[in-house]
């Protein structure tokens, strides 16, 4: 007896996900990508703080229990440049990724709405990308598990 098969679509339709290996700050690689691909990457806005609690002491040195800190999450965006597309470049928290994506310290998303006509497609994108001279190494990591949920 034949089986029905169902076909879902992949996760990652419409979201394009770009690990960059690059030695310089975030700001340099926001210019790079601007030139290279006609984009308008701004940093974002982020809404006021509300004002902080005092803060508790410092822990001692002789404890030996530093507070973890983590890195501000730097996110630079893009979305009035091409129509239906968001295009972000970020870091991210290292300890979340797959094992994978652990080598790259910045991502350039891409987040499109379905029939969107993309600019590019993905082996020019590449190939614009790894032509700057910030960029080291740039690699298409969308097709890993989960990678969507540990990205902004």
């Amino acid at each position: 007896m034949p089986r029905k098969v169902h076909i879902q679509p992949p996760e990652n339709e419409g979201f394009i996900a770009i690990g960059i290996a690059s030695h310089e700050r975030i700001w340099k690689l926001c210019f790079e990508l601007n030139v290279h691909l006609q984009l308008n990457l701004r940093k974002r806005e982020e809404e006021s703080p509300a004002p902080n609690p005092p803060s508790p002491p410092p822990p001692s040195l002789l404890s030996g229990s530093l507070p973890a800190q983590r890195p501000p999450l730097l996110i630079y965006e893009d979305v009035e440049t091409v129509r239906q597309v968001e295009c972000l470049l970020c870091t991210a928290n290292r300890r979340s990724l797959p094992p994978v994506a652990k080598p790259f310290p910045y991502f350039f998303l891409v987040h499109f709405r379905e029939n969107a006509a993309l600019p590019w497609n993905m082996p020019d994108l590449l190939a614009k990308l790894n032509a700057a001279e910030a960029i080291i190494s740039a690699v298409d990591l969308t097709h890993i598990k989960n990678i969507k949920q540990v990205l902004p």
